[in-house]
């Protein structure tokens, strides 16, 4: 198995057969793919059941740790990864799945993580709320000039990590949210990983309106501040 894709589901039943047959007709890296229902009290995971019968390289975990981490979710597909390398997904799609073929690609060149960036040349953002755009933008602009990590867009969890390095460093920082991808990156820094980034477009796909999504990125803004605060720190 050469690469594990993890998809993390909270009562995403009106986007998940499509993301996963998105994955399966796109992604020619042979693969399997991990969706983490977390929690659902929809019919996200009779959906996936039912996909994984005919598609045995699907696979229908569980996370029983507390519902709602975005964390939670990810390490639970980390554990149970079989690939030489693996990349969590989201399950509304908002990223390219032809992308992956090119990252995996760009790994063989002995890269222990590869970014999805946004921010780059080539990269592009799609739709989404103002203030989660400036947000996204200055954190990972600012973590990249103050650092040095090697990406422009820290803040984006569509990455790439070789498994086995990994496996050597500790990935399990539960109960957080999408801050998660930001704070790993940074642990696999330290530890002298060897990043890089390739161009990605992303791509708005939730329906709320805009105004209810800007009012979650207050709410998240101290969560978010206290990962680039740890990420300076250490």
């Amino acid at each position: 198995m050469n690469l594990s894709i993890i998809v993390p589901a909270h009562n995403e039943e009106t986007a998940i057969a499509s993301t996963l047959h998105g994955l399966l007709q796109q992604v020619k890296t042979p693969c399997e793919i991990l969706v983490v229902a977390d929690h659902c009290t929809d019919r996200t995971e009779q959906i996936v059941a039912d996909i994984a019968r005919s598609h045995p390289t699907v696979r229908l975990l569980r996370n029983t740790e507390r519902k709602g981490s975005f964390s939670n979710a990810i390490i639970t597909g980390f554990r149970k990864a079989q690939g030489d390398a693996v990349v969590p997904f989201m399950a509304d799609a908002c990223d390219d799945p032809a992308t992956i073929d090119r990252i995996k690609a760009k790994m063989h060149e002995g890269y222990d993580v590869v970014c999805g960036s946004r921010y780059m040349r080539g990269g592009r953002k799609i739709g989404g709320p103002v203030l989660q755009n400036l947000f996204s933008r200055l954190v990972s602009y600012s973590l990249k000039c103050v650092t040095g990590i090697p990406t422009w867009d820290a803040a984006n969890a569509f990455k790439m990590y070789r498994r086995p390095f990994l496996e050597t460093i500790d990935y399990d920082i539960p109960d957080i949210g999408t801050e998660y991808s930001m704070a790993l990156l940074f642990r696999a820094y330290r530890a002298g990983a060897k990043i890089t980034e390739i161009p990605t477009i992303w791509t708005w796909r939730e329906t709320p309106l805009p105004l209810s999504q800007e009012w979650k990125i207050f709410k998240r803004l101290p969560a978010y501040w206290k990962g680039v605060r740890d990420s300076l720190r250490s």
